[in-house]
């Protein structure tokens, strides 16, 4: 059933379907068989190209004018909503000509009843996302048909107040996307903090260092040796290998897994400095034990993913149960040399993850060799004093990251219920005054039905006096 606003309405607005402001086209994908059909003529809108959301100017796919004929051709400024699947309700509004695939219905609408910026902000509002998910199919993928979709109710006011809600709207948008511009750039830049944390406490040689050889390996120890004297007498230069007892990484035959059992972590399970078990995978314990005899995690242990997207994401090994890895995960066990904290962070700062992405190997998936690993190098003071005092710095300036991180995120929530309480009022009348002088829109509703009835009676051809 469709979920009609009780709300009462203030005057001169009149609640329609939205199958009474327009045409309702569902899109549709031409056959992959026909090649002609395919081309970059005619832009062919998914739901994943209305992310950009308000003006959606181009999409991933085109189509050719024939392609896009079968899929049934859009005017622009039609609003385009996702009627199926995960982002079911997700609205843009295309700026120029093109077609959808069948996971979007697309309302033309009737300008001298709605205007499209009207309805595109009426789609994204909280009230029209509810009676859209309230509509759709109580199933695993979420799907509003045709028929429902349409008779979705709509509070439409005069069109000269619709264009001052849009105009409120747009202005008051416009200032919300500045601050969201400006909260990005703050992310970014607390992101960059964290990740270079340790980096700040190192001789500025090393960061000089890395400038200049622009990560080039073939050429990185010829460079490295410009630099060697630059660095404080207290402070040592080595690589992975050299600060470390061992160097290996999990079974390269993966056991087979099991319901119940011993314990086997992969990739995802190595997270931004911790190990997260909400997913795990369980091995006999004969297969557990042979390959605890190659591979055998202990408490400070850094863990490296070694295969994968996540390339160089690293965490240390706390007090997690007894556990064995699988290959996409290398395993460096500090030395008496290196506090395991201070290595954690240094191989987490982004001059040596943009190291470690040079490093990897050029193959579909991306591996990293152990034996480059063992090259990663470190920079270090030799007293563990210094090294705690360092790690306790960089906690103490991490603990300031998250704060405001946390602080960021909060005003980002408070920014959606912001614009979700702007739409809220915009269509209850409370966004901007009415004009008195407005002529109410039931009024011009029944002066477009009487013309439109005038038409068709004037079209439709007369009887001839000998007709039966």
């Amino acid at each position: 059933m469709s979920v009609v606003l009780e709300k009462e309405l203030p005057r001169g607005w009149v609640r329609y379907k939205i199958e009474q402001i327009g045409e309702i086209v569902t899109g549709n994908t031409p056959t992959k068989k026909n090649k002609t059909y395919f081309g970059d003529e005619v832009p062919f809108f998914k739901p994943s190209d209305l992310d950009i959301g308000y003006h959606v100017f181009t999409s991933h796919e085109k189509l050719s004018y024939e392609g896009a004929k079968k899929a049934r051709l859009i005017p622009e400024k039609s609003v385009l909503v996702t009627c199926i699947g995960a982002t079911i309700g997700k609205t843009g509004m295309n700026r120029i000509v093109g077609a959808t695939n069948q996971q979007i219905n697309s309302v033309i609408s009737n300008v001298d009843i709605c205007i499209p910026e009207y309805l595109y902000y009426f789609f994204t509002s909280s009230g029209a996302q509810k009676s859209i998910i309230a509509n759709s199919s109580s199933t695993t993928l979420p799907i509003i048909n045709k028929s429902k979709f349409s008779k979705l109710i709509i509070p439409l006011p005069p069109p000269n107040e619709q264009k001052r809600i849009v105009a409120k709207i747009d202005e008051l948008f416009s200032l919300i996307d500045n601050i969201n511009q400006n909260i990005g750039t703050i992310k970014k830049q607390l992101h960059l903090l964290n990740e270079s944390a340790l980096i700040h406490h190192v001789p500025k040689a090393f960061s000089d260092f890395l400038n200049k050889s622009m990560f080039d390996l073939s050429n990185f120890e010829k460079e490295k040796n410009k630099f060697l004297n630059k660095i404080p007498e207290k402070w040592e230069w080595l690589d992975v290998s050299q600060i470390s007892d061992i160097v290996t990484d999990g079974s390269h035959l993966t056991p087979p897994r099991l319901n119940n059992g011993e314990l086997m972590l992969s990739a995802k399970n190595v997270r931004n400095g911790y190990l997260d078990l909400t997913e795990i995978s369980y091995v006999s314990k004969e297969n557990f034990e042979r390959e605890l005899n190659r591979c055998r995690p202990q408490k400070n242990d850094i863990l490296m993913v070694s295969v994968g997207a996540t390339i160089g994401r690293t965490a240390i090994v706390r007090n997690e149960p007894p556990f064995m890895l699988v290959r996409s995960v290398a395993l460096i066990r500090p030395s008496n040399k290196i506090i395991s904290n201070y290595l954690l962070y240094w191989l987490q700062n982004f001059f040596i993850q943009k190291v470690i992405k040079r490093m990897i190997h050029d193959t579909a998936r991306g591996g990293l060799y152990l034996n480059k690993i063992k090259k990663i190098p470190v920079i270090f003071p030799s007293s563990y004093n210094e090294q705690k005092e360092i790690i306790d710095n960089i906690q103490s300036f991490k603990s300031y990251v998250d704060y405001y991180s946390k602080l960021i995120n909060d005003l980002e929530q408070k920014i959606i219920t912001i614009k979700n309480s702007i739409l809220k009022q915009a269509f209850e009348g409370k966004l901007v005054p009415q004009d008195p002088n407005d002529e109410p829109a039931e009024i011009l509703l029944q002066k477009i039905k009487k013309e439109k009835q005038k038409t068709i009676k004037e079209t439709k051809p007369r009887k001839k006096k000998n007709d039966k």
